[in-house]
């Protein structure tokens, strides 16, 4: 078969698949990032077609790019201390997915689980019962209630009566104009415990959610 008779078998069975296509063109819009679907709105064949093309052509299908470039992030993790954010300018993509990636890894599960354990114990103290913690935060009743006894964390949740005082108390002194340190010091006086802002602040949300309390501690001068 001559050359030219080859060049139209050629073509003939790319017709026979689905209609001829420019690989040229295949070769732009992969470089252009552009998604298969696209590649096959854009050429009028199958998106099977298109990635069969990208295969004879040698290129790397999308799947394989993700996988080499998840590959390579957890290697620069494995590497030293390096933040999200650094890797997600490097390889262009955001924060949150980096962050995604090292975790479906394995990296840094177990400061994960920990951070969670902690926000979780915040959430009791502040009044949530254990079983809401424990699904809010994603980790386990069990974990939770015997890290709980463990570190002498009392739950608060159901406890109505040991707290009533402060759904008289925290409006009254707000209409007064007391700033938090005032009230804070106030329910230590009255429930002889230290009371924990953090933890105030999520009871605050649970129980008495009209009452805008500040994500963060206010300065004693600020008031």
């Amino acid at each position: 078969m001559s050359h030219t008779m080859h060049i139209e078998a050629n073509a003939m069975t790319d017709d026979a698949q689905g209609g001829r296509v420019d690989r040229e063109a295949v070769k732009t819009m992969y470089a252009k990032k552009m998604t298969l679907r696209a590649m096959s709105d854009e050429l009028g064949v199958s998106r099977e077609r298109i990635r069969q093309i990208i295969g004879e052509l040698g290129l790397k299908s999308k799947l394989q790019m993700i996988q080499e470039r998840n590959a390579a992030i957890m290697e620069e993790s494995a590497k030293g201390n390096v933040s999200d954010e650094e890797l997600a300018l490097k390889y262009d993509i955001s924060a949150a997915s980096i962050a995604l990636i090292r975790r479906q890894h394995g990296f840094g599960a177990a400061e994960h689980r920990a951070e969670r354990l902690a926000e979780a114990m915040k959430a009791v103290q502040g009044g949530m019962s254990i079983r809401m913690a424990a699904s809010e935060y994603e980790v386990s009743p069990g974990t939770l209630a015997g890290r709980l006894e463990k570190t002498g964390v009392k739950s608060t949740y159901g406890r109505w009566g040991a707290l009533k005082h402060r759904y008289q108390v925290i409006p009254q002194m707000i209409n007064d104009g007391h700033n938090w340190n005032d009230i804070i010091a106030r329910l230590t006086e009255i429930e002889k415990r230290k009371i924990r802002y953090e933890t105030l602040r999520i009871w605050i949300n649970n129980h008495l959610p009209d009452i805008d309390m500040p994500d963060n501690k206010p300065s004693r001068a600020a008031g």
